[in-house]
C-alpha cells in the first residue's frame, strides 16, 4: 500500500508539472487559471493524503492490538497448562507401589488420563510424584529423563514372564478345595 502510495505522489508530481508547463501556440497556458486548479488539486490531494495516512495508523494499530490478544490467548493456554498440574492433585490415583500386577494398569492411566495434561518438561516431575519412595529411588538415576524413566520401570515390572509367575505362584499358593468343598492340604 506505501509503494502504490508512492507511485500516486510521483506520478502526481510528473503530471502537474506537465500541467504547467503546457502552452499554445502563442506562449500562453492552455488553462487560464492553471495555478486555481493546482491549488484545488493540491487541497483535494493533501486530503486524500492526510486520509490514507490514518487508515494506514488504524491498520498498523489493529495489527499491534491483534498481536496483543493473540500474545494474551497464548498466556492463557500456558496459565491453563499451569493449571492442569493443580487439576492433577485433585483427581490423584493411587502411587505405585511396585506391585508388578499393578503395573500394567498403572503405566496405561497415566499415559491416557495424566500425561494428556502435562507439558513435557513437567512429565518427569509428575511421574515421580506418582512412585512411592522405594520406586523413585530405582528411577532417581534418570533425572529428569521422561523416556528413560519409563524403561527403567518398564525393565523392572513390564516383564510379562515375571508377570505371568508371579500369578502362577499366587495361584499355586491358593488352598485346594475337594469336591465336597472341603479344604485339602498338600
Amino acid at each position: 500500500m506505501q509503494k502504490c502510495w508512492e507511485t500516486v505522489q510521483t506520478s502526481h508530481a510528473a503530471y502537474a508539472e506537465e500541467v504547467l508547463d503546457k502552452k499554445d501556440d502563442q506562449g500562453n497556458p492552455i488553462d487560464a487559471n492553471p495555478e486555481i486548479w493546482m491549488e484545488e488539486m493540491i487541497s483535494r490531494f493533501d486530503k486524500i493524503e492526510i486520509r490514507a495516512d490514518m487508515q494506514i495508523e488504524a491498520l498498523n494499530e489493529n495489527k499491534i492490538k491483534e498481536e496483543k490478544q493473540r500474545a494474551q490467548e497464548e498466556q492463557k493456554q500456558v496459565s491453563k497448562g499451569s493449571e492442569s498440574i493443580v487439576k492433577i492433585d485433585k483427581m490423584r490415583f493411587p502411587a505405585f507401589n511396585g506391585d508388578i500386577q499393578a503395573y500394567p494398569q498403572f503405566k496405561e492411566e497415566f499415559h491416557k488420563h495424566l500425561a494428556p495434561l502435562c507439558s513435557k518438561d513437567k512429565l518427569a516431575f509428575v511421574l515421580k510424584g506418582y512412585l512411592s519412595p522405594s520406586v523413585q529411588e530405582e528411577v532417581s538415576s534418570c533425572g529428569e529423563n521422561y523416556s528413560s524413566m519409563w524403561d527403567r520401570l518398564d525393565l523392572r515390572y513390564g516383564d510379562k514372564d515375571r508377570l505371568i509367575n508371579t500369578i502362577l505362584d499366587e495361584v499355586a499358593a491358593l488352598p485346594q478345595q475337594g469336591r465336597n468343598g472341603d479344604i485339602l492340604t498338600p
